[in-house]
């Protein structure tokens, strides 16, 4: 089985392609910038390897929350190839795959940055946009998101696979963009 992992939603936006009948991860990019960069970095890596979109069994993503232009590329990118390939996909936010990452309960608290000195937060009981980090540890990524993806899926084969319609952004806050035309 042919696996395509991708997150834009970071400002670390990464792609990995795992071959799980022989366990190899064939590619894995990591890479900072412009969202836009991720369609010419995939087609790369199927030129690399000699794979056709169509060989792939399987689109593993992140939703969010992170960045908005990088969320929306990203599910943008993997709903057209699951919709066109007729896929399913494994889905997972942020908070979902940072505690997996870091062996966390899903009641544990977690912090991420959400850029400059602004966060997102996740508690027990809600998941929320923050100026201040409030007495939280803030939790790193041990490796490139998309790797982590590949890893989340060989530790739960079982997970909830998702239809593309059913994918959906997870955003925390309202997009800056928004609140300039509201000013107008």
């Amino acid at each position: 089985m042919l696996i395509l992992a991708l997150d834009s939603s970071q400002h670390q936006q990464s792609l990995a392609i795992y071959n799980s009948e022989s366990d190899t991860l064939l590619a894995n990019w990591a890479g900072e910038g412009k969202s836009s960069q991720l369609m010419p970095v995939l087609v790369g890596l199927f030129a690399e390897l000699q794979v056709k979109p169509q060989d792939l069994d399987l689109l593993v993503c992140t939703t969010g929350p992170g960045s908005f232009t990088g969320i929306r590329t990203g599910l943008t990118l993997i709903k057209t190839l699951a919709a066109q390939l007729e896929l399913k996909t494994l889905a997972l936010n942020n908070f979902q795959l940072l505690r997996f990452d870091q062996n966390l309960s899903d009641s544990d608290p977690v912090i991420m940055h959400a850029g400059k000195t602004d966060y997102f937060i996740s508690r027990a009981d809600a998941d929320y946009f923050s100026f201040e980090k409030e007495g939280l540890e803030l939790k790193q990524f041990s490796k490139n998101t998309a790797e982590l993806l590949i890893d989340y899926y060989k530790a739960k084969p079982d997970a909830e696979l998702f239809d593309y319609p059913e994918l959906q952004a997870y955003y925390l806050r309202e997009p800056s963009i928004n609140k300039m035309k509201a000013a107008i």
